[in-house]
């Protein structure tokens, strides 16, 4: 029996350490919760915050302020446990079609892309960090949906900058001369329209004109790339930019004359490991009136995504075969690669993606565990 009675004790007494431990976090007020909310990551605040108490939880899902600008950052390691698309959703949908800036890592892929445009019509920030599953497809058909960006970071997205096709009205009375001005094939031309080749930055420049800040960021320079300049054409359409971050970027000389010409507002330029970029006189004259001016060896100590050793010389493998078969299959891709070759034969998965975060929303926080 005594034995009993010190268990129910200590039983007791938890309950009121419980109770007062509550008591002390109901006590304070939507301001001053929102205040220490806003200092954590918006993925600590959707997984921890709900199960603290009724008053926490209510700070936290019915306040659209705490959502207006979303950051959603971490290692790759909590990408594997989470279900982050899952939880972008979620942060948007809290936002209240308030949401003006969003930050995500590892979070995100083309279905959250139209859901977020469609959640979020007053955009002025996209942050876009390691989200491969982004393609140029999504990008595109989402920025022509936000005119009112005025910041954009593509850093480490993979398959996010190449170029897509077009369909363009011919203003021309002869459309074969347009064709042929573009380089295009007769077949490009399509009932008074014309198929052309743009750069998934040219048509950023064009959808969005208020755009001052943009940030691109590779995860090495490697100077085996051979088309160097490919992003310079899209890039020049910036005309409204304040500042530029190219990070190991094969840009050459020519390429960051032609940005400099084409951005006559740009403040501030940072293109760091852009080993292609030799600073002679006429690019340092040009360069005169950039504010601030990070150059291709300045150090990388405040660069806050992870910096790889840069490839710089170029070495070319030597071959060495002694049989002729090895001439004859070199270039030999048999018929059961083709499937690989065929990505224009992908369909579209926004529409899937999108009912499945649809379904998603609504259920309890647990399901964004994988």
């Amino acid at each position: 029996m005594p034995f009993r009675s010190a268990r129910r004790r200590r039983a007791r007494r938890r309950r009121r350490d419980a109770a007062a431990e509550r008591d002390w976090a109901d006590g304070l007020g939507t301001d001053t919760l929102l205040a220490i909310f806003h200092r954590l990551d918006h993925i600590d605040v959707l997984t921890a915050v709900d199960n603290v108490c009724t008053s926490w939880r209510h700070a936290a899902r019915e306040e659209p302020t705490l959502w207006r600008r979303i950051t959603m950052r971490g290692h790759k390691g909590i990408m594997r446990r989470l279900n982050r698309g899952g939880l972008a959703c979620e942060a948007v949908r809290r936002a209240g079609g308030q949401c003006e800036a969003f930050c995500g890592e590892y979070a995100g892929d083309d279905g959250f892309l139209m859901y977020l445009i469609e959640q979020a019509p007053n955009l002025k920030s996209l942050r876009l960090i390691s989200c491969n599953d982004v393609s140029d497809e999504g990008f595109t058909v989402a920025v022509r949906e936000l005119p009112l960006l005025e910041e954009l970071e593509l850093s480490l997205c993979d398959n996010v900058g190449g170029f897509v096709m077009e369909l363009v009205l011919s203003l021309f009375d002869n459309v074969g001369s347009y064709v042929e001005e573009l380089n295009l094939s007769p077949w490009d031309n399509v009932g008074g329209f014309v198929k052309e080749r743009l750069s998934v930055y040219e048509i950023v420049g064009k959808a969005c004109p208020k755009l001052k800040h943009f940030r691109l960021s590779n995860k090495l320079f490697d100077v085996r790339d051979w088309n160097k300049d490919k992003d310079v054409r899209g890039i020049a359409t910036m005309h409204g930019l304040h500042s530029l971050q190219l990070f190991s970027n094969a840009v050459t000389n020519e390429g960051l004359e032609t940005i400099l010409d084409s951005c006559p507002n740009l403040e501030c330029l940072d293109i760091r490991h852009c080993f292609n970029v030799d600073m002679d006189d006429a690019l340092l004259l040009k360069c005169a009136r950039i504010e601030t001016l990070r150059l291709p060896d300045h150090p990388t100590d405040d660069y806050d995504l992870e910096v790889h050793s840069p490839i710089r010389m170029f070495v070319e493998e030597e071959v060495i075969c002694y049989s002729d078969c090895c001439y004859n299959n070199r270039y030999d891709y048999s018929s059961d690669s083709g499937d690989d070759l065929d990505f224009y034969g992908e369909p579209s998965r926004f529409e899937s993606d999108l009912d499945k975060y649809d379904k998603m929303l609504p259920q309890s926080m647990r399901t964004f565990l994988k």
